[in-house]
């Protein structure tokens, strides 16, 4: 009885919801060791029983020695009791760690959801630049020594899902032994919701030191900018630009209004023009005494006078088109 009692206990801490969103293999109040003994391993593992391994500062699933093959083996669990949904949003942190093939670009990693498949990076390709990926791994972090490694990057996999169980497999396509080349997995979180129309199948990834990916960097939002290209890092615009092509004053794609953009700069107005529209030459409105004549503001002087229309005085004749100025 004290057996079973331990191994319901066990169980139900291996993975916990909150309303809406699933937690598992993450730090935030619970035990990761835990979690990570509720996932099984399709390859045998060196050490029996061992699963998990360090990674700097972060425990992860997988990693250096750990499993005993790769290529096309996977870690595996199913969730149960899910909340009623169309629409699944998951988000998960991959460690690439030691020797990815830098030439062949065979070595990557795979998701999979209830069957449906998602092939991810090799990590070994060339950016936009025809920089090596692999030229931005800055030292080592983790596994062989003799090898530096790119730090984590964060996959977000959206997909239409409706039933009340779901199994995630975390696939390894790496083609060596895992001291020599690996990969770890940490931090799952799965957002369950119903959307109209239910999220169809897309991923995109950010990493976490701004390495750029070949493809599919999660984009940014407006008013923000992807600060370095490719990576999946969002910086906000610089505060004199609505949105933005990148960090900086000068890369301003729209201005806030009154103020208009000038070779990517937003200029504020100059007086008497209150507000401008996307030239210097062209004022939507004017300062106190000044009126609009042709986009242009002017002091109102006798006989012109002020007019009032749509919240925006113009200066005007007082006399209609049959009338003259004595």
């Amino acid at each position: 009885m004290i057996f079973i009692f331990l191994f319901l206990l066990l169980s139900a801490n291996s993975y916990h919801l909150s309303g809406n969103v699933l937690y598992d293999l993450e730090f935030e109040g619970q035990n990761f060791v835990t979690e990570a003994e509720a996932w099984d391993c399709t390859a045998s593992l060196v050490t029996t029983g061992v699963k998990t391994t360090t990674c700097g500062s972060d425990t992860i699933l997988g990693g250096q020695d750990i499993m005993g093959s790769q290529s096309g083996q996977y870690w595996y669990r199913t969730y149960e009791n899910l909340p009623s949904h169309n629409s699944v949003q998951l988000q998960i942190k991959v460690y690439p760690i030691d020797s990815w093939d830098q030439d062949a670009g065979t070595d990557h990693f795979e998701i999979t959801i209830d069957g449906t498949n998602f092939m991810l990076w090799t990590l070994a390709s060339y950016d936009s630049t025809g920089t090596p990926i692999w030229a931005w791994a800055p030292t080592n972090i983790c596994g062989n020594s003799n090898w530096n490694d790119l730090p984590y990057l964060t996959v977000d996999i959206t997909l239409a899902h409706s039933a009340s169980t779901l199994t995630l497999n975390l696939i390894s396509g790496l083609d060596e032994g895992s001291g020599n080349e690996s990969v770890g997995w940490r931090d799952i979180v799965i957002i369950f919701s119903t959307e109209s129309p239910a999220a169809s199948s897309s991923y995109c990834g950010i990493t976490s030191s701004g390495y750029p990916l070949s493809t599919n960097a999660c984009s940014c939002g407006s008013g923000l900018t992807m600060d370095p290209a490719d990576s999946g890092l969002c910086d906000g615009c610089d505060s004199s630009c609505e949105t933005c092509n990148a960090a900086g004053s000068s890369s301003c794609l729209a201005c806030a209004a009154g103020d208009y953009l000038s070779d990517g700069s937003c200029l504020g107005c100059t007086s008497p023009c209150a507000t401008y529209s996307g030239d210097a030459n062209f004022c939507l409105s004017c300062e106190t005494d000044y009126g609009l004549i042709d986009s242009i503001c002017y002091l109102c002087e006798a006989p012109l006078v002020l007019t009032l229309s749509g919240g925006v005085y113009y200066c005007e004749s007082p006399c209609d088109e049959t009338q003259i100025v004595q």
